[in-house]
């Protein structure tokens, strides 16, 4: 569970073959980003993905820029070196992240970057073997997935997600960023003077940089989305699990879909959960719908029936009305509590009322207000 220079791929994707990869510059880039190509697998499925790593989206937020708006950092005829990790936005970093402590030193105010994750279909294992240098291809356009890191907007980075595994196995590529977090990211005075909200300009501007001065001729821009489909993630991992994880893992469901999205796990069951997980996301990213071949259907969501999709370690399946007993605690339970108030026999009242209610409601409350330690 070791991390190294590409942070959590030390324990979630070891290093094998590579070789450096440069994009082409063009009149729209202008840049010649120079990445690494790894060789790199995930259950029985083999792929070559291009990394290329802390490219500044916008100029450093320090000095008279602290505070302010990013600015998008135009790109500069000329070649930059994308092989290793920017620096990560400052934050706390005895907050027992394994992830944040291991990159602290590399914590600075100029923390705007991008990483990105190719798929190179064409590219075999043995060209990567070769150790011969390569450019990359130009002539297939994939659709993007932006992932925007999570942490309360106060902890964490994009440094700390390898997006390999999703690139790889789905042929998409995959950018992460980092965004200005706490007080540099969120203070405001009420005016122009600091007008607040700069985490969440941030990332709009890391996206548009990434579409247009970085991965511009291989991007498939159709788009579709507008849709929205819910699920219930049930696996729960044990703590031996979580700190191979993130140590906000134990004791808690929170997050609990994100090493399966990223292919962060380990062990035949959980592959064989993240390739279903992964395959639901992966057709999602290409078409605005998670449905498939191969896998069990997933209804729109709507406020009718409440249609979501249970995913378990054994379990695959569309069920409706989600939330519905901690929706029945509020619509029954506590009506019937405020009727038998004035009963004659409120014992009979509550028995005859709200038995069957409070039971489910009991456990409901235990599941989703205490936090549940799976030792």
């Amino acid at each position: 569970s070791e991390f190294d220079d590409h942070g959590i791929v030390g324990y979630l994707q070891p290093a094998e073959a590579s070789v450096y990869i440069t994009t082409t510059a063009t009149a729209q880039t202008k840049t010649a980003y120079t990445g690494i190509a790894y060789n790199a697998s995930f259950s029985t499925t083999s792929y070559v993905v291009a990394q290329f790593l802390g490219i500044p989206y916008a100029q450093p937020p320090t000095g008279s820029k602290r505070f302010a708006k990013p600015v998008i950092n135009t790109p500069a005829v000329g070649s930059y070196d994308a092989s290793k990790l920017g620096n990560i936005c400052p934050q706390h970093s005895n907050s027992g992240d394994q992830c944040i402590s291991r990159l602290a030193p590399s914590m600075n105010e100029d923390c705007l970057y991008l990483n990105i994750y190719v798929p190179l279909p064409n590219t075999t294992a043995s060209d990567v073997e070769s150790g011969v240098n390569r450019t990359l291809p130009t002539g297939k356009q994939y659709p993007v997935f932006f992932y925007i890191h999570g942490g309360d907007y106060y902890l964490r980075s994009g440094n700390c997600y390898n997006g390999t595994n999703l690139a790889g196995l789905g042929e998409v590529i995959v950018v992460i960023s980092n965004y200005r977090l706490g007080i540099l990211g969120f203070m405001a005075t009420g005016d122009d003077v600091i007008s607040g909200n700069l985490a969440l300009w941030d990332q709009w501007t890391a996206l548009r940089t990434a579409l247009a001065h970085v991965l511009g001729p291989i991007i498939d821009s159709a788009g579709t989305g507008g849709k929205t489909f819910m699920y219930k993630f049930s696996k729960a991992y044990t703590n031996a699990e979580a700190k191979m994880l993130f140590n906000f893992f134990e004791g808690t469901e929170h997050d609990a879909d994100i090493p399966n999205v990223f292919g962060f796990v380990s062990g035949s069951d959980n592959i064989a959960l993240s390739k279903t997980f992964m395959s639901y996301a992966i057709n999602f990213i290409k078409t605005g719908d998670p449905n498939g071949p191969g896998l069990a259907q997933w209804k729109e969501f709507n406020a009718e029936t409440q249609p979501y999709m249970y995913i378990s370690a054994n379990t695959v399946e569309q069920r409706e009305y989600f939330g519905a007993s901690i929706q029945q605690f509020w619509n029954e339970l506590i009506p019937s509590l405020k009727q038998c108030k004035g009963s004659s026999s409120t014992a009979d009242c509550l028995q005859n009322t709200v038995l069957v209610p409070m039971v489910t409601v009991a456990w409901s409350i235990y599941r989703f207000v205490v936090c549940i330690n799976y030792n």
